[in-house]
């Protein structure tokens, strides 16, 4: 069996399994792949702990890998490394046969992403959560936390589950405290002009409507 890094016979073949049972499929590779991959997306995230685990994987020398080697929360950007910088990456270090190989994985990957959407965007929030405590350990207001997590590319809705979990408030009022937050005071403005014109074009839709139903026209 040939190594995809082209060092000729190796003495380990191993299994990327994507996605999280049961939704996973399995894609075999030599570990010396395997360690590539997992270096290579370490070199990519902004993640300090997913880094150093994945380079940890990577040390321990060939084996099986699987979503949950990493921490829940980590795992949506660790997928998104996977899903974004694999291919370029082997493009420019490695020849074509190594590359159709990442190819097959990036395509696995993707898919499993496309078809995963909101169990990753609860992960995110979670990350948003966990992210969330440290500031607010050392007296930070919630205004000064969504500051952060904003800054730290976190949209509303996340903001919005991180302000529930720290105050212990509603999902109603945890909501009111993203939107009129001076964090997201800019986009506070853009909603309010986007609700008025979804009002007004579901008005002028009855309207039509009306008038269609009216054989007088009146």
């Amino acid at each position: 069996m040939v190594d995809h890094l082209g060092e000729g016979v190796i003495g380990m073949w191993v299994e990327f399994q994507v996605g999280i049972r049961p939704h996973t499929q399995a894609w075999p590779c030599a570990g010396s792949t395997l360690a590539w991959i997992q270096r290579t997306a370490a070199d990519h995230v902004q993640d300090t702990a997913l880094a150093a685990r994945l380079r940890e994987l990577a040390d321990a020398g060939p084996q099986s890998m699987h979503f949950y080697d990493v921490e829940p929360r980590q795992v949506p950007e660790f997928v998104e490394a996977l899903a974004d910088v694999l291919l370029s990456a082997a493009e420019r270090e490695h020849d074509a046969g190594f590359v159709l190989a990442i190819r097959e994985l990036v395509d696995l990957v993707t898919t499993w992403r496309s078809e995963h959407v909101a169990w990753l965007t609860i992960l995110t929030s979670d990350k948003a959560i966990a992210d969330s405590r440290p500031p607010a350990a050392v007296g930070a207001t919630v205004e000064e936390v969504l500051f952060s997590l904003r800054a730290d590319g976190y949209d509303e809705v996340r903001c919005l589950h991180a302000v529930r979990e720290l105050t212990g408030c509603d999902l109603g009022e945890a909501d009111r405290v993203v939107r009129f937050s001076r964090a997201w005071a800019d986009r506070r403005e853009f909603n309010l002009a986007l609700q008025a014109t979804f009002v007004e074009a579901l008005e002028t839709l009855a309207a039509e409507s009306g008038s269609a139903g009216d054989p007088s026209g009146e």
